[in-house]
């Protein structure tokens, strides 16, 4: 994609010879440059704020492609350490010299965080885990301090060990908690929630499920538009009004606007064109890591903020320019912020892909919106359960080694839709990726990351039909083992077919369509067995 409009501001996009985005700009002012290593990993990102003031970060890698290194502005360093299966086993931050942030990461079976101590405090967080691989509690070091993130049978939550602190309806619809009660409209949709005070919230949703309002206890309402693409566009309550301009599924602006210029409308898709108010002073750039939810960085018109993340790129600290630390977070199980220093909505992404709205307590998911408090969606899966979640409304099954930033593509479907026929062997056929599509926090991100790097020299989606199969739904399948066997298959044929990326047109299209074909037999290789 070289250009997008979105109303009227427009993001530019340019790429280096290997097809990979080397620059980011918009009509709002951003100047994004993106450099990268000999192996495609990036190893600087530069932001501009204008012509004499820069932001810029620079990496450095292991020798399987991992983050060793971060180097920040005002001398904020980032270090990680692996283990022999390239698990993170510490994080060091450290600013002007002095350890900001000291993290000891310990791991079972199963590739299972068992622990993880602040070696600043003394603190040490240990996890539990049922027979499913499901995290179901956490302690912070007394007999008293447990956090029960319990699963029934279905996948639904409780927050006592005994599972008698809340009751579901059909579909795990919550009904009741020991704080509130919950209703739903007829296609699912949390419409109400009464907490034990009296307290109501309201939330209205339009025909295309995307949330539309949600009515606060003091009838306060705050209101919500998307674009073409269902990416939220504005977000608006007391006159105020934050419009968003995104770059693909992440943020890249957001400004607040006084005054409901345009008034108020009853259509999900926001087509108002925008007039040229003065937005310079409260307009926020937001630097994210190249093709990742991970941010890196918040530019704005008083300053440059660094962003450090944890293992599972939640943000966990903001530097300003000079070194110091403005913000801080930790989030428990639930993904509730359970610590903070500094304005807590300073830095407002939470888990992978999440946006806290903090009037109305809300995370914002992309194409459904996260209720920390609870653990849940407020509407049910768009695809059902072909999400691979617990439940209809449920995140993910252990939120220290996963991340569900979208997960919302029905890729059976899809193989459907295309009328590719189903092997009658298969057990539980789904709609496989060969190179595996996510983000992986074991080894087998390492060769994950391989498999996808080959992929963008060759210009192939991760999506595109090339890459996906049918496979058994099985345990064995996505294994390191076979994320090992695809990347070796790929490296051998990007070997072979290097000469012709830097060839003609032609040349680079027969090595396209090369590798594509060779992507299927890698398929029915590693995965047809099963």
């Amino acid at each position: 994609m070289i250009k997008e409009w979105q109303n009227d501001h427009w993001i530019s996009n340019s790429y280096d010879e290997l097809g990979n985005r080397s620059q980011i700009t918009s009509s709002l002012g951003a100047k994004i440059d993106v450099a990268r290593n000999e192996m495609g990993n990036v190893s600087q990102i530069t932001a501009s704020r204008s012509e004499q003031e820069h932001w810029t970060t620079s990496m450095q890698y292991n020798e399987l492609g991992q983050e060793i290194e971060r180097i920040l502005p005002g001398d904020v360093i980032s270090k990680w350490q692996y283990d022999a299966t390239g698990r993170p086993t510490h994080h060091r931050i450290s600013s002007q010299n002095r350890d900001t942030r000291r993290r000891v990461y310990h791991w079972g079976v199963n590739h299972q965080l068992r622990s993880m101590v602040n070696e600043l405090t003394g603190v040490k967080v240990t996890y539990g885990y049922d027979e499913f691989s499901n995290l179901v509690w956490s302690n912070q070091g007394g007999q008293f301090d447990f956090l029960h993130r319990s699963v029934d049978d279905v996948g639904n939550l409780y927050e006592t060990k005994e599972m008698t602190d809340r009751v579901y309806g059909a579909g795990s619809r919550l009904l009741e908690t020991q704080e509130a009660t919950f209703s739903y409209d007829e296609e699912g949709n949390l419409i109400q929630k009464v907490e034990k005070s009296g307290d109501t919230w309201k939330y209205e949703y339009f025909g295309n499920g995307m949330m539309s309002k949600v009515i606060k206890p003091d009838k306060t309402e705050v209101t919500f538009k998307y674009d073409s693409l269902g990416r939220r566009a504005e977000k608006s309550s007391d006159e105020k009004t934050m419009k968003f301009i995104w770059d693909g599924n992440t943020i890249l602006h957001e400004w607040v606007e006084c005054g409901n210029a345009y008034g108020a409308t009853n259509t999900s898709t926001y087509t108002a064109t925008q007039n040229p108010e003065n937005k310079a002073e409260n307009l926020v750039t937001w630097i994210f890591e190249p093709d990742t939810f991970i941010p890196s960085a918040k530019i704005t018109s008083e300053g440059s903020y660094s962003i450090t993340s944890d293992h599972l790129g939640k943000p966990v600290k903001a530097y300003d320019e000079e070194g110091n630390r403005v913000w801080s977070a930790e989030l428990d199980i639930f993904g509730r912020v359970n610590e903070f220093t500094g304005e807590k909505d300073f830095i407002p992404f939470r888990y992978q892909g999440q946006y806290e709205d903090k009037e109305v307590n809300l995370c914002y998911n992309r194409f459904r919106y996260y209720l920390p408090s609870e653990g849940m969606y407020t509407q049910q899966d768009p695809i059902g359960l072909e999400g691979s979640n617990p439940t209809l409304y449920g995140y993910i099954r252990d939120s220290n080694i996963e991340v569900d930033p979208l997960g919302l593509t029905n890729w059976s479907a899809f193989l459907r839709a295309l009328n590719i026929p189903q092997s009658p062997e298969l057990t539980n056929p789904h709609g496989h990726h060969i190179v595996f599509k996510g983000v992986f926090k074991d080894k087998r991100g390492v060769y994950v990351k391989i498999s996808q790097g080959i992929l963008d020299k060759y210009k192939i989606d991760i999506n595109d039909p090339s890459n996906l199969m049918w496979a058994s739904n099985t345990k064995g399948v996505h294994t390191e083992e076979n994320a090992k066997k695809v990347a070796e298959a790929l490296m051998e044929k990007h070997k072979e077919l290097l000469p012709q990326l830097t060839g003609e047109a032609d040349a680079f299209k027969n090595a396209q369509k090369q590798m594509k074909e060779h992507l299927q037999k890698v398929g029915e290789k590693v995965f047809g067995c099963y």
